[in-house]
């Protein structure tokens, strides 16, 4: 664990003892008919926040000790079997909050490992990766921004197409055609083209993938530039040679006498073209019309194990797997029959076997020659075996991180119900006694319910928030769009937040433009952003305040509602730190008020969304205006 690890971890249990406290003062200082044992799952969530989930095992027993000695030492009250009920619940809760807890940091880690793997693989190759979408650039590793002489691939992800990349010639139309097709991937050699305007060869082989849960082009992109020159230089110096054998052949049959000075210089060439193809970066291989090889560069030697000598005058066979040895001789009888190529003249992928007989692919072009008369062919090789493991590597780790991906997904969705359940056991529980005889409670007891039915849909909105906000990060928020009426929801939200206005002396008033008739949304989330924000109005207020909301209809922009407070106000960091997950600002009057940080947060990202935008405005000692904007497509007319 590094320092800064050390240092956070030290805090957060720092944290967990205050929470302990304040909590074991709560809980002792009721009577146990009271369900005080409840808030210890406060204690187990703040373990979510600690790196290692042994952590969160300490916090769970803390929670489980402290329940227990809740019920030991707290002054005695209520009906013995509701006592127990409350406190089993509550360990039945602490514990089940623990357990998902554990399974989220362990799956959090796998999807971690896997994302940092696929990662390292994709930006430590040195072949250029690039990920586009209708040639919207998605991902490009350094290797390709490299190629493209760019100091940093996010330079190549803020192009509007990576058709800039390709010169004018380049046709876009097979390629669009090739990956029409499920499966197929393509390869060619092209040109690209530098930042600078430069042009440059080099080969490409894309093939579709998955990126987000949409189709993409994963294209895998290397230099060839010096190959091309390579083969230039090699193409001139066949030209070069031929004529210098024919003028020495010529010279022969003019002065027969001088055989073995023309025999000399035709042995000059060809050293001179030997030397040309050692110094080559690639693979380069000559055969006769029998297929028996004539010469190897050194580059050959190392990528097959074998030296000149063991390779000279052997079948070219030598070299390939049993199942390609008929048809290599077949394609050379059937050139030097009929003239028409097959193989000759392009590059096609192909497996090599070395001398220890394994077998790796490769890329091979065949070209065919003249040696004194005689036709002959040279082939040019290059490995695609680190193209290959890279490949097999990007399907692999995409493939893992989609897993853990899933695994998540399941994750929350268990959460969700497995934390609900007992919650709503709590509640139930509580409303039944408060719907009992009231000549059967004393008016102790009633209030003793009323805590119990207040502390448990707390929590249980706390535990909604928690989860919306994971839905949401997850991209798994579940939405139910309907015709939802503005004025009754705007009338009912604030006759729901009215009672706790009164009971802080805080006056409440709405403004609602009476043309308004519906909009399009999910209602349940539209009645939330709408009590959260008037909630978080009413709460930071002080005696005597006002709060308002405003709907008004902009023909031009949307909808908008406004929520305005002559509350304490924040300043541009508060702000910032109020629209973070679990994120207050700091003040007395925040400190005294319950609340978990969730409410803008989660009420920013349902209305994003919905297609809109959350604005906070807000003058420390003076207030704050929240503007909510909904889209003109959401306008529903009367009908």
């Amino acid at each position: 664990m590094t320092h800064s690890e050390n240092k956070n971890s030290s805090r957060l249990f720092g944290l967990a003892a205050l929470l302990v406290g304040l909590i074991a003062i709560f809980d002792f200082s009721l009577p146990l008919g009271v369900a005080g044992g409840v808030p210890y799952v406060l204690l187990v969530l703040l373990g979510g926040w600690f790196p290692k989930p042994k952590h969160i095992i300490v916090l769970a027993i803390v929670g489980s000790i402290m329940t227990v000695f809740g019920y030991l030492f707290s002054p005695s009250g209520g009906i013995s079997w509701v006592v127990l009920t409350n406190r089993g619940l509550a360990l039945f809760v602490i514990w089940t909050t623990a357990l998902l807890l554990i399974r989220q940091k362990q799956d959090q880690a796998v999807l971690g490992v896997s994302e940092a793997r696929f990662r390292s693989l994709i930006d430590c190759s040195s072949q250029g990766i690039l990920v586009h979408r209708n040639y919207k650039p998605l991902y490009a590793n350094q290797a390709l921004a490299s190629m493209y002489d760019f100091a940093e691939s996010d330079e190549i992800l803020s192009l509007d197409s990576t058709e800039v990349l390709t010169s004018p010639e380049f046709n876009i139309g097979d390629h669009n055609r090739v990956l029409a097709g499920d499966g197929v991937s393509w390869d060619k050699e092209v040109r690209g083209r530098r930042r600078d305007g430069s042009e440059f060869w080099e080969i490409r082989r894309s093939f579709v993938i998955d990126w987000g849960g949409e189709p993409a082009v994963c294209s895998i992109r290397a230099d060839i530039s010096e190959r091309k020159r390579a083969e230039e230089a090699l193409r001139k110096s066949h030209v070069e040679l031929e004529g210098r054998v024919k003028e020495r052949t010529d010279e022969l049959r003019a002065q027969l006498i001088k055989g073995n000075i023309a025999e000399l210089r035709v042995r000059e060439a060809r050293d001179h073209l030997n030397l040309l193809l050692d110094s080559m970066a690639e693979g380069v291989v000559t055969i006769d019309a029998k297929g028996d090889v004539e010469y190897v560069n050194p580059v050959i030697e190392e990528m097959f194990g074998y030296s000149f000598k063991e390779l000279e005058g052997k079948n070219i066979s030598i070299l390939m797997p049993k199942p390609y040895h008929a048809d290599h001789d077949n394609y050379i009888s059937n050139f030097l029959k009929s003239g028409k190529p097959k193989i000759i003249g392009g590059y096609r992928e192909v497996s090599g076997k070395k001398k220890d007989g394994s077998v790796f692919p490769l890329d091979l072009s065949v070209n065919e020659f003249i040696d004194v008369g005689v036709v002959k062919f040279i082939g040019t090789l290059h490995d695609l075996t680190t193209r290959k493991q890279t490949e097999q590597a990007l399907t692999e780790a995409r493939k893992d991180a989609e897993d853990a991906s899933r695994v998540k997904s399941e994750f929350l969705a268990n959460m969700s119900h497995e934390l609900r359940t007992p919650m709503n056991a709590i509640l139930g529980f509580g409303q039944l006694m408060m719907n009992m005889p009231k000549e059967r409670l004393a008016e102790k007891q009633d209030d003793y319910l009323r805590n119990i039915l207040d502390s448990g849909n707390h929590l249980l909105q706390l535990i909604n928030d928690i989860l919306d906000i994971s839905a949401i990060e997850a991209g798994k928020l579940e939405m139910h769009e309907e015709e939802v009426m503005v004025i009754p929801v705007v009338e009912e939200m604030v006759t729901l937040i009215q009672t706790r206005a009164d009971s802080g002396k805080v006056n409440v008033s709405y403004e609602i433009d009476e043309s308004l008739f519906a909009i399009r949304a999910d209602s349940r989330r539209f009645k939330q952003i709408l009590l959260n924000l008037l909630s978080n109005a009413v709460k930071f207020t002080p005696e005597n305040g006002d709060v308002s909301i405003s709907c008004h209809q902009d023909k031009a922009e949307g909808i908008r509602f406004v929520v305005s407070d002559t509350g304490l106000g924040m300043t541009p960091a508060g702000i910032k730190k109020a629209l973070e997950p679990f994120g207050q600002a700091k003040s007395s009057l925040v400190r005294k008020q319950e609340g978990t940080g969730l409410g803008l947060p989660l009420s920013k990202q349902l209305v994003e969304i919905h297609g809109g935008t959350l604005d906070i405005e807000s003058i420390p000692q003076e207030g704050t205006t929240v503007t909510v904007q909904f889209p003109l497509e959401r306008i529903v007319s009367p009908h």
